[in-house]
């Protein structure tokens, strides 16, 4: 109670008053956010959301098992080995936002492609302590280095939807939900505890050629952008041309 209660203090007093006139942001309309959430792009990100989450939180989810079951860390432990996730999520949330604001797609890839690494070294780092403590908190950092670059995308894609574009923490919600059920149906086959990192690693690969298309896409588009001004800057040469040649062509004779 009294953190959210300082959160909300620290909102008011931090986040700038909305302007007036001109500067004031547009009302909210749901036919333009509901046109904005039709684009690709948008779900592509939330597609990298549901995908990435679940891979880290796959492994974090069974990770006390797996210490308890396998490294054998005596139980009174194993909670400050679960701290270190938390503290490497400070580090990559740092890190992150600093990265994300010039390049988000930077911080995705990192971000996915260590998450796709460090599962499958859980596997082996799992049989001993000195090993499974720093892998527990480099997937902390790797895990949440992503989330500012996928705000970040999410806003910047729907603008003009700020209402609906919040659906990306439903996003985060729906990894988060689905990774018992992905785990259930390896380890009710009799695969060993372990695969439930190997499954986080291949979701996380998954995500790699979706956050690579959205940096297509946002490369394309200043391009293709710049293509269309120059076209339209080369036609308006072509008149203003035509306009300067027109009046002398219909001059009439200058008489001596």
């Amino acid at each position: 109670m009294a953190l959210t209660v300082a959160g909300i203090v620290g909102c008011h007093l931090g986040l700038p008053a909305a302007g007036s006139g001109a500067d004031r942001p547009t009302r909210p309309s749901v036919a333009r956010e509901l046109a904005t959430m039709r684009k690709p792009a948008l779900w592509g990100i939330y597609a990298i959301t549901i995908l990435t989450t679940a891979a880290y939180m796959i492994t974090f989810n069974y990770l006390a098992a797996m210490l308890a079951a396998i490294t054998a860390v005596p139980g009174v432990r194993i909670p400050a080995i679960l701290a270190l996730f938390g503290v490497g999520a400070f580090v990559g949330l740092s890190v992150g936002g600093r990265v994300s604001d010039q390049r988000p797609h930077l911080a995705l890839l990192a971000g996915a492609s260590a998450i796709v690494i460090l599962p499958a070294v859980m596997v082996v780092a799992i049989q001993q302590v000195w090993a499974v403590v720093p892998t527990v908190f480099l997937m902390g950092v790797a895990a949440f280095v992503l989330n500012p670059a996928v705000h970040g995308r999410v806003f910047a894609i729907a603008a003009d939807a700020p209402t609906l574009a919040g659906a990306t923490m439903s996003a985060f919600q729906l990894g988060i939900s689905i990774t018992p059920v992905l785990a259930a149906a390896a380890l009710t086959r009799g695969a060993a505890l372990t695969s439930v990192c190997l499954i986080g690693a291949a979701l996380a690969a998954a995500a790699v050629p979706l956050v690579l298309l959205d940096r297509a896409r946002l490369v394309a588009g200043p391009d293709a952008w710049r293509n269309r001004q120059g076209e339209r800057l080369g036609l308006l040469n072509r008149m203003r041309i035509r306009l300067m040649r027109h009046p002398m062509s219909h001059q009439a004779p200058v008489s001596r």
